[in-house]
């Protein structure tokens, strides 16, 4: 039984998805694929699970492999299984997936009939802080989505220029230069927006189990949501996306 000093470790997002999880058995003897994570051994252990894979271009080390626990240095594209999986786990990660819909596809072809995908996704780009930033900054300390200097919405709002000119007002020339260079062109994003994601999944081969917001949604103000027309698009307030999908 996995408890709450087992969790302390990861960040808040992955806690409260594994605890919705655990409080839905998704993880009980199951075959686990996880998609965009390396959570540790330790804790899949404490899960109950038959097995578990992960899959992580970035952070696998594939060195970290047993009979019980493998990691996998691959996108999941590229990721292929003798046996399918029962359950497929994904925390903050669909947002970071430039090919998306291949993705789920190919997510889709390793679960096994019945088995399900449960994923955790956000800031969705369409939202106030959509633009995912993080940077660490010597003068600053960190800059992130959640406390950068910027109005909301402004990265979907503003030029580039604008951009610049906004977050001068509080930063030096240096930090707005990375700033902006991170908001407009970091290229580990996506940038799907809300409509984007409903869509992709809803031309997936998936079951929609369950489809909703996590957190507490914002809504743009009417001067906002004007500016935000030229995007053609109907939802700018959802923040992040939690779904069950199931083969």
């Amino acid at each position: 039984m996995v408890t709450n000093d087992d969790l302390a470790i990861l960040n808040i997002g992955e806690i409260n998805h594994i605890k919705d999880c655990v409080t839905r058995q998704l993880f009980e003897n199951k075959k686990v694929l996880e998609v965009g994570g390396v959570t540790p051994v330790d804790i899949t252990r404490k899960l109950g699970v038959k097995s578990w894979a992960c899959v992580d271009p970035e952070r696998a080390d594939e060195n970290n492999k047993t009979d019980f626990y493998k990691q996998f240095k691959s996108c999941i594209t590229d990721f292929s299984a003798d046996e399918g999986f029962d359950f497929i786990y994904s925390t903050n990660c669909f947002e970071h997936i430039s090919n998306l819909e291949e993705s789920i596809a190919q997510m889709y072809d390793l679960l096994k009939t019945g088995g399900r995908l449960s994923a955790l996704m956000g800031p969705i780009y369409s939202s106030h802080k959509g633009h995912h930033t993080y940077l660490r900054t010597e003068k600053y300390g960190l800059i992130d989505f959640n406390n950068i200097k910027l109005e909301k919405w402004g990265h979907l709002i503003y030029s580039e220029s604008e951009l610049y000119e906004k977050l001068a007002e509080n930063y030096d020339e240096e930090t707005c230069k990375l700033l902006v260079n991170q908001i407009m062109y970091r290229k580990t994003i996506n940038r799907l927006f809300f409509d984007d994601y409903i869509d992709i999944i809803n031309k997936s081969k998936f079951k929609i189990i369950e489809l909703r917001d996590w957190h507490e949604s914002q809504y743009p103000d009417a001067k906002t949501l004007d500016k935000l027309k030229k995007y053609n698009k109907k939802n700018f307030s959802t923040v992040s996306i939690k779904i069950i999908l199931e083969k």
